[in-house]
């Protein structure tokens, strides 16, 4: 990955937190009833959708893991990696 790529995902998280807002507290009485939560959060299905495909794009040029490079290293054994 280089400098475009490392843009492109900077892009993508940038969108995604842009498309985020918080939910209503659940509380109905006292001073949090309805202000908006610090904990839950929505997001925008068209953000969603539009940041999975351009993740989607960029891990299809750039995989995460190659079978080969754990075959090279046989330090690295575990059930998860087996199963790649």
């Amino acid at each position: 990955m280089g400098a475009a790529e490392m843009q492109e995902i900077a892009a993508i998280i940038a969108g995604v937190l842009r498309a985020t807002a918080p939910t209503k507290t659940a509380s109905r009485t006292g001073r949090l009833a309805g202000k908006p939560s610090l904990a839950n959060y929505t997001l925008e299905e068209a953000a969603r959708s539009q940041a999975e495909g351009r993740a989607r794009d960029l891990l299809g040029r750039f995989p995460l893991y190659r079978r080969s490079s754990f075959r090279a290293c046989p330090r690295l054994r575990c059930d998860y990696i087996g199963n790649l």
